[in-house]
């Protein structure tokens, strides 16, 4: 997304940027024209193919009363350029990598607790960093892990899951 903040590009200029599959980038392109975050600006002829261009979609553009000035939608996508690279490079297959979503219907009490769930799982998460640096700090021969954890609490607007090799639990969609 910064890269389409700043430039047209194509999929293949982009998987060159990012290091990753032409297949794997023009997913996400894909994905991010379907929820309108990146539109074609124009095609132009490449030995025989046709490449498409697009570019970000200017803040604010197409915003609704919904989401309103400050929304968070186009934003989600460049909030973390590190969760970009990693899902370019398709390291969530590790074990124990984590990579889920759920749809839920919530109540006002469930949409709350749920809100205080996910601060404390950052808290938690906060502590064990904390914790592992001071095991760290004492023994450098312990291997160390990067991790990266990203958390999106929104209202979705009644998403159904349809089509989406959804499953049912509890009467929620677990993806």
């Amino acid at each position: 997304m910064s890269t389409l903040n700043e430039r047209e590009a194509t999929p293949t200029e982009l998987a060159t940027l990012l290091d990753a599959s032409v297949g794997t980038v023009a997913y996400h392109v894909r994905t991010l024209h379907g929820l309108g975050l990146i539109e074609l600006t124009g095609e132009t002829r490449v030995r025989g193919a046709v490449a498409h261009h697009y570019r970000a979609v200017p803040e604010g553009a197409g915003e609704s009363e919904q989401n309103g000035p400050g929304s968070a939608g186009a934003s989600v996508v460049a909030l973390d350029p590190e969760v970009c690279r990693v899902a370019a490079v398709g390291n969530f297959e590790d074990e124990g990598a984590i990579s889920k979503r759920a749809a839920l219907r919530l109540d006002t009490t469930g949409w709350r607790e749920l809100s205080q769930a996910c601060t404390r799982l950052l808290e938690q998460a906060d502590r064990l960093a904390r914790a592992s640096a001071e095991r760290l700090a004492k023994n450098p021969h312990e291997s160390e892990r990067s991790a990266g954890l990203v958390m999106f609490m929104f209202e979705s607007g009644g998403e159904s899951g349809e089509g989406s090799g959804a499953s049912e639990e509890n009467g929620n969609q677990v993806f």
